[in-house]
């Protein structure tokens, strides 16, 4: 990689981040392109050879992360995943990217980030649900809503505190997808 191509990859990763130490303490219609440039140790110039707004810097980040979940499922043969799996991958996304996913889907995050990752945990695991499940497919939009809001929820809350290993939440997750809630009496 060539040391301009590097250093323009630099000053947008330290924009982004300076943006997210910001959001994480305002809302975004009151962080302001100074305070991100100043913190950053750019001018507001530099900000604006990147992005237009505070808002497009946060569709940036919100791009980027479903990208690398869109690029990293779509090279593997999902068909094939066991749900475990496939929740692995989620969860592996969201670790990598912690920060940033634990502020987007907080309340202070950005409601259309947890629409979108919902669609995204749909598209790949909505077929192994309804195989699982025996359900009627009048229902079947309500029942993998339950279960792809839980799982989001599920791995925001452990994400907040990692109360237990990593294996215990694909554990769990895995066997309220495969057998319900019924299946966890004895944990």
């Amino acid at each position: 990689m060539g040391i301009y191509k590097e250093k323009r990859e630099q000053t947008l990763t330290n924009l982004v981040n300076s943006f997210v130490s910001i959001y994480e303490k305002k809302d975004i219609n009151k962080i302001t392109i100074k305070e991100i440039t100043d913190k950053a140790g750019y001018n507001r110039g530099t900000f604006y050879m990147y992005f237009k707004d505070v808002y497009d810097i946060l569709q940036h980040i919100e791009n980027d992360l479903f990208t690398t979940f869109d690029n990293l499922m779509e090279s593997l043969n999902t068909e094939t995943l066991s749900n475990e799996e496939i929740l692995k991958y989620a969860i592996d996304i969201f670790n990598k990217n912690g920060e940033q996913c634990s502020l987007l889907l907080s309340p202070r995050g950005d409601p259309n980030f947890t629409i979108l990752y919902k669609e995204k945990l749909k598209k790949y695991l909505s077929h192994k649900i309804k195989k699982n499940n025996s359900f009627s497919e009048k229902y079947s939009d309500f029942i993998l809503e339950f279960f792809i809001a839980g799982i989001i929820n599920c791995i925001f809350l452990w994400h907040q505190s990692h109360p237990f290993p990593v294996h215990d939440l694909l554990f769990l997750l895995n066997e309220l997808i495969e057998n319900g809630p019924s299946s966890l009496s004895l944990l």
